[in-house]
């Protein structure tokens, strides 16, 4: 009978083949159906954005055809030793001990895995693999019971495991590898949902989708100045916008994001934290001429001033796009944003390398995102 080593390494190595078979598979299609309308659509967008597509990128690509998964094996932070004498019971007691990069990426997920576990007892409750994978696969939420999605699902072993590694948990080796096959599994899983959604899914054109935004809500609301930054930087849900009037004030904390609003010409956005930030560094973009005014009015109208947030002390978006997206009749959250974009145009394959590197991710994600226009 195979160990759970030579599990994850047949999970591994299916998961790699899927992957290639994948790409194939979207390459082909792409050369063969999509490519021919994309001169048509290409022009214009570089009319709109005022941009050469050869001219903006300064590409630093690898050849990984994979994008990694964020943070399990990150080395870029030294885990700490675990302390006998500490509690590692509470919510309250894993976050204060994580840095502030995993609280930013995975509070959300660890606060629903001690609602799926029900427990005060953390250290001691991750302890049966068996079990916590159980609770999470056959876990519900909201009045209506509704089962977790495959990525939820995924993300909640993810912040587990990261949990385990980063405070040096006392959790056995044999239960560490169940989490790692049951991890990878669902990787599996969720690519045959990718999959799916990619044949059936049918997203608005980035176009359609901010003049329905600008019907229901007014042109200098929160939502359509939200839609519109997505549009010219479709990051992921990364917009805690710190305003600061010069680069100069963007330097001083680089674990926030920025928004430079200098006194005269266009505003810069800046990120740097977010998922592949280790791969593709600090994001700086330049906003188009229009939407840098729009930007402006808005901040204006609601009387910001530097220090504070665009859109609020928030650090997180994805509940209001979700519920905007509710309003307008549109499906899913920040991702669809991303979705639009890559979709939108049919791009050769050097073109949607460009946009990946645009989009910060690798062009084998790119052809994931793909889905079929309304």
């Amino acid at each position: 009978m195979a160990t759970a080593e030579e599990k994850l390494e047949l999970i591994r190595a299916q998961n790699s083949a899927r992957q290639r078979k994948f790409y194939l598979k979207y390459a082909e299609k792409l050369k063969e159906t999509k490519r021919n309308k994309y001169k048509e659509h290409a022009d214009v967008f570089k009319a709109q954005n005022g941009i050469s597509l050869m001219d903006e990128y300064d590409l630093n690509l690898s050849d990984d055809e994979e994008e990694p998964s964020p943070l399990i094996d990150e080395d870029s932070m030294e885990p700490k030793a675990f302390d006998k004498n500490e509690s590692y019971d509470t919510y309250a007691d894993i976050i204060k001990k994580l840095n502030s990069k995993d609280t930013t990426h995975y509070s959300n997920h660890i606060k629903s895995v001690f609602k799926i576990l029900k427990t005060v007892k953390y250290a001691s409750a991750i302890k049966s693999a068996t079990k916590v994978i159980n609770l999470i696969k056959n876990a519900v939420y909201g009045k209506d019971s509704k089962p977790y999605s495959v990525n939820s699902k995924k993300a909640f072993l993810q912040s587990i495991l990261r949990t385990i590694t980063q405070l040096s948990l006392p959790i056995p080796k044999k239960e560490i590898n169940a989490y790692k096959l049951a991890f990878e599994t669902l990787k599996l899983d969720s690519m045959d949902v990718n999959t799916e959604k990619a044949e059936t899914h049918i997203v608005l054109s980035f176009k359609e989708y901010l003049q329905k935004v600008r019907e229901h809500f007014e042109e200098n609301s929160k939502q359509f100045v939200m839609a519109s930054l997505y549009n010219e930087v479709t990051v992921r849900d990364d917009f805690h916008l710190k305003l600061v009037s010069s680069l100069k004030g963007a330097n001083k904390d680089l674990s926030e994001q920025y928004l430079i609003v200098p006194k005269v010409g266009v505003l810069t956005v800046i990120i740097n934290q977010y998922k592949t930030i280790k791969k593709y560094g600090q994001i700086k973009q330049s906003l188009s001429v229009p939407l840098s005014k729009l930007v402006r009015q808005y901040i204006t109208e609601n009387e910001l001033e530097f220090g504070d947030y665009l859109f609020g002390h928030s650090v997180h978006n994805s509940d209001f796009v979700s519920k905007m997206n509710k309003v307008i009749g549109a499906p899913g959250s920040i991702s669809e944003f991303r979705h639009m974009k890559s979709s939108e145009f049919n791009l050769s394959n050097e073109e949607r390398v460009l946009l990946a590197d645009k989009m910060k991710h690798s062009p084998m994600t790119n052809l994931k995102y793909i889905r079929t226009l309304q």
